[in-house]
């Protein structure tokens, strides 16, 4: 079994460091959450841990073929 903490959410935090990314090569089993708290989803836009709006654009990539659930 794979787990993963924390991945990207925000495509500037991708480029600031430079560090690829691409959500559409998971192949296996996800789980995936974000908060929708001040910390956690901050104004929705540039701010926060994992904004929701942002998990559910990354969530849309993951093929339907691998099993998924976001909360």
């Amino acid at each position: 079994m794979d787990y993963a903490a924390s991945a990207p959410t925000y495509q500037i935090s991708k480029d600031l460091l430079k560090a690829p990314f691409d959500i559409t090569g998971v192949k296996i089993p996800c789980f995936m959450v974000a908060g929708t708290g001040k910390v956690d989803a901050g104004d929705g836009k540039n701010s926060g841990i994992c904004p929701l709006v942002e998990l559910q654009e990354k969530y849309n990539k993951i093929s339907d073929d691998v099993l998924k659930v976001i909360a």
